[in-house]
């Protein structure tokens, strides 16, 4: 009996979640510079003129569904490369 009781107990003690607690919580906001709709990034893709209309299409409905908006945040790098 003992030996049952202590696998049970252990078998609890394993499977028993343990709380985690959120101590604290930080936002970054963006300069509203590195802001870029998607009207400014299609002109920085044609602007590099290797994408045909094909490409240039497909990069519009991906952009389009990509849950991004006019008051998106860009990181300077990726806009600086474009």
């Amino acid at each position: 009996k003992t030996t049952a009781l202590i696998l049970v107990v252990g078998a609890w003690m394993v499977r028993r979640d343990n709380p985690i607690y959120l101590l604290s919580f930080a936002t970054f906001k963006a300069p509203d510079e590195w802001k870029c709709s998607h009207d400014d990034i299609m002109e920085m893709m044609k602007r590099q003129k290797c994408f045909n209309e094909e490409s240039l299409g497909f990069m519009q409905r991906i952009l389009d569904r990509s849950g991004t908006g006019p008051a998106t945040a860009w990181p300077p790098g990726i806009v600086r490369c474009l």
